[in-house]
């Protein structure tokens, strides 16, 4: 996975000193580092010296002598989270956040901030985990508008409606534990149209649209989606049990060998899309199919702790 481990240069709209307008509690601040240092005071003068400090680097000297909220230590960080949601209500730095895709980000830094960012490599990086946070929020929504301009919610599947599957199948993939770009994937594993007409549950989206999607989702996501898709499944099964890693492309008939982690997830959203499936099917619920048993058989291998014991819950 890419990091971006430095707030500057290309990616200096990430820092807090980045011009943006931020409108909070009454006030409009010139970037979000003058609007948190005004939020460690009640005093309204304060504030204003702080709203009209010259340089982000004043605000911070000004917001550092006048700190008299005893509480916060323990609100700073959801403050620095509402001020940078609200950061990225601006189109044009929204859409900058959101083309960094799935990239860990982190504030990398040399005079010794291992609180906000990391320095020399070590840090709990706070800055960086609230700009991934608001970005994941950022690509579900647009994530979520996509699904609906497609009319997933009235398509049909099994368990109501495929816009309810893939929520569902995004949330069993939280549940366990896999990263943020392949619980991405989850919600969006429909995405791409198969070239089989007894396919009718998928939503249509071009393949030249790739681009687009990944700008939404990030890269390595909208990758897990193509494969998923993609797939032969009838190719890769046999060859799982072979310690093979070999697929054949649906769409354009090529043979290709997956990397271990895309395996790993690609069988991980397999079994939570098909026993999603089968959970909405009571005839499956109580006398599994062959198929399914034989599907987790195989993939069992490639699954996370968390996979493996639902699966032996829902089968036994």
């Amino acid at each position: 996975m890419p990091i971006i481990d430095s707030f500057r240069d290309e990616h200096e709209f990430l820092s807090n000193y980045f011009p943006s307008r931020i409108e909070y509690r009454g006030l409009v601040y010139p970037t979000v580092e003058h609007a948190y240092q005004a939020a460690k005071t009640a005093d309204p003068q304060v504030r204003e010296r702080i709203r009209s400090a010259a340089t982000p680097d004043e605000s911070k000297e000004i917001g550092r002598a006048h700190c008299d909220r005893p509480d916060w230590e323990d609100v700073k960080l959801p403050v620095m989270y509402d001020l940078t949601v609200l950061k990225y209500t601006d189109p044009e730095l929204r859409k900058r956040l959101l083309s960094t895709g799935d990239a860990t980000l982190v504030e990398g830094n040399d005079w010794g901030d291992s609180f906000w960012g990391s320095c020399a490599g070590t840090g709990d990086n706070h800055m960086g985990k609230i700009l991934m946070r608001v970005r994941d929020g950022l690509s579900r929504a647009e994530a979520i508008a996509l699904l609906e301009r497609l009319g997933a919610r009235g398509t049909p599947h099994p368990g109501g409606n495929l816009f309810d599957h893939l929520v569902r199948v995004e949330d069993r993939l939280k549940e366990w534990g896999a990263e943020p770009a392949v619980c991405s994937a989850g919600l969006m594993h429909a995405l791409y149209v198969a070239p089989d007409p007894a396919e009718p549950l998928r939503i249509p989206v071009d393949l030249t649209e790739r681009e687009s999607v990944a700008e939404i989702i990030g890269a390595g996501a909208e990758e897990l989606v193509y494969v998923y898709g993609a797939c032969d499944l009838d190719y890769l099964y046999p060859r799982l049990s072979a310690d093979s890693e070999q697929w054949r492309d649906r769409f354009t008939g090529a043979v290709r060998t997956l990397r271990p982690q895309q395996i790993r997830d690609f069988m991980e959203l397999t079994v939570a899309n098909e026993l999603d499936i089968a959970g909405h099917d009571r005839a499956v619920i109580e006398d599994p199919e062959p198929v399914l048993i034989d599907l987790v058989a195989r993939a069992r291998q490639f699954l996370s702790a968390a996979a493996r014991a639902h699966c032996d819950r829902v089968l036994a």
